[in-house]
């Protein structure tokens, strides 16, 4: 069990590392297509560009989508 725990741990790791790697692949790309912007342009449009990018809107989660029942 506690090898299953760790291999997972270490998925989930890395997935935050690639996350980590393609915003700062993507900041760089929005300085250079905005040289003039300062950092908090550039956040401001990294933060818009995660929300909107494509597969966002779902979720990044293939599949048909269903109506989510609170309660």
């Amino acid at each position: 069990m506690r090898a299953h725990t760790d291999l997972m741990a270490a998925r989930l790791r890395t997935a935050f590392d690639l996350h980590a790697a393609g915003a700062q692949l993507q900041r760089q790309k929005l300085r250079n297509a905005n040289p003039g912007a300062n950092d908090a342009t550039i956040d401001l449009l990294l933060r818009a560009w995660l929300r909107t990018r494509p597969g966002a809107e779902r979720g990044d989660v293939g599949g048909d989508t269903v109506a989510r029942i609170d309660g």
